[in-house]
């Protein structure tokens, strides 16, 4: 533009400004990967920054070193706010986001060394410095467009990634998700299964004990026989929040099928799990249940069933069915008990 129309306000103050804004724009992309609105303070900022700029490019248009000097400088410093912005609002631990830091700060190591070529040239003129100045310049330029469009290309990397990473931890909510009994909120059957092998194949390579509780809600039908089913729901809803809370963290809760749970105690043995399973059956006993009236309200009672793993424990399909005679047996018994 200075070769084509001369030096005016439109060839240099303006067209500096033109180039103020690509570090403006890559501190804008940052926030913008961070999820996060431009803070009023960086709007502030770069307004000043421009207004002033424009200032002081148009009073020195004319001068051979001093508009290239404090472009230089002030260009310098937005790459190097954009370098620390990287760090601060991206994750420092991502490869890619290491390398965009690392161009922001080459290009403002550039530009800092082309401004200090530009004011020795203005300090010394006519010196052998200052001679070949536009040569020094010219390949500081081109280090520095090498650098700014490498860091450009970091961005769309950087967003595809970021794009992967989501779409891995959506599929692994679903694949959790896809785990769980959605009324009860235990897990549902098919995890159980599965569940259910690792510990036998544990308990077959290590010697691993655990114990298997299965209880079921006493007389469940005639309670939908006579609230309906959606209070056969709600029973089922706040019985299983109930025994997830009082359960330790390491232990899993499974709906094993209409009104009956399973819950595995890994490390436990008979008289341990006899002790939880008791615990459980009061607090399921002391549950107050709400009728389809406000003023209806009912308790229900539950029969428990234990069975544990011992070393010549090779099946789960043995363990569930021991744990089923148990169920049966307190049953039998009268229910609301616990039986081994």
């Amino acid at each position: 533009m200075r070769f084509m129309t001369g030096i005016n306000l439109v060839s240099l103050p303006i067209a500096n400004l033109c180039i103020f804004s690509l570090p403006i724009f890559i501190a804008l992309s940052v926030f913008s990967l961070a999820r996060q609105p431009p803070t009023l303070r960086f709007s502030l900022t770069v307004a000043s920054i421009f207004a002033f700029s424009f200032g002081v490019l148009a009073l020195t248009m004319h001068d051979k070193h001093l508009p290239g000097i404090y472009t230089s400088a002030i260009n310098g410093a937005l790459y190097l706010y954009a370098a620390l912005q990287i760090i601060r609002k991206t994750r420092p631990h991502n490869a890619v986001v290491w390398s965009m830091h690392g161009f922001c700060l080459l290009l403002a190591s550039t530009l800092f060394i082309r401004a200090a070529i530009l004011c020795a040239g203005w300090l010394s003129p006519g010196s052998a410095l200052d001679a070949i100045g536009p040569e020094l310049t010219a390949i500081v330029l081109f280090g520095n467009m090498l650098c700014l469009d490498a860091l450009i290309l970091c961005f769309p990397l950087l967003d595809f990634m970021d794009a992967q990473s989501r779409l891995s931890q959506a599929t692994q909510e679903i694949i959790e998700r896809s785990k769980i009994d959605v009324l009860t909120g235990a897990y549902n059957r098919s995890h159980m299964q599965s569940r259910l092998h690792h510990h036998v194949s544990r308990c077959s390579s290590s010697g691993e004990t655990f114990s298997l509780i299965l209880f079921d809600l006493d007389h469940f039908k005639a309670i939908n026989d006579t609230y309906g089913h959606v209070i056969g729901d709600r029973v089922l809803a706040q019985v299983g929040s109930q025994v997830k809370s009082s359960l330790r963290r390491y232990d899993e809760l499974f709906r094993f099928g209409g009104e009956e749970f399973l819950v595995i105690l890994p490390d436990t043995d008979a008289n341990h799990a006899c002790d939880i399973a008791e615990r459980l059956r009061q607090e399921i006993a002391n549950l107050l249940f709400d009728g389809p009236n406000i003023s209806e309200q009912f308790r229900i009672t539950s029969s428990f069933g234990i069975a544990s793993t011992t070393k010549a424990t090779r099946s789960a399909d043995i363990l569930l069915q021991q744990t089923d005679a148990a169920l049966y047996k307190a049953k039998a018994q009268g229910r609301n008990m616990v039986c081994v």
